[in-house]
């Protein structure tokens, strides 16, 4: 019985650990945030959610202006198309759509004071999506890695 506890607690305690790492990645991105503007990689990350789905267009200036207002003007020099560059890949969009689209639905249902309210829901699941994929994420690595290293290695890695 002994061994069989200590075998199990051994084994387990990596998984764990992961999900004891995976509750603050979630706590940390999901926590309340006093200024609800982004900055920085983020603006032109969620630009496309806003542009897509609020605009029903690819133009990003408005959304550039609105999520950050300081945003430095080389980021609005339009193209020969008359579009606003947008340097970062949609791929984290894609991800965090569904998230959003709950927000949105949320929204609709409970209602928002204003647009800092509204956007701050949106940043919250989009947060929180961030936070479930690193989580999903840790527990893939992870369950990859043991088959091909003792436990130790493969958490340590």
């Amino acid at each position: 019985m002994r061994i069989l506890l200590r075998k199990l607690l051994t084994k387990d305690i990596f998984i764990i650990l992961i999900a004891m790492l995976g509750i603050w990645i979630l706590w940390y991105q999901t926590r309340k945030v006093s200024d609800v503007r982004l900055g920085g990689d983020d603006v032109m990350y969620f630009a496309y959610l806003q542009s897509l789905i609020e605009d029903g267009d690819m133009q990003f200036a408005d959304d550039y202006l609105e999520l950050d207002p300081d945003i430095t003007p080389n980021l609005l020099v339009r193209t020969g198309t008359g579009h606003t560059i947008n340097y970062f890949s949609v791929g984290p969009a894609i991800l965090w759509s569904p998230f959003y689209l709950l927000g949105k639905a949320s929204l609709a249902v409970f209602g928002a004071a204003d647009r800092d309210a509204e956007l701050q829901t949106l940043f919250y699941f989009t947060r929180l999506a961030t936070g479930l994929y690193a989580i999903a994420t840790l527990f893939l690595c992870y369950s990859f890695l043991k088959r091909h290293f003792k436990p130790l290695s493969a958490f340590i890695c």
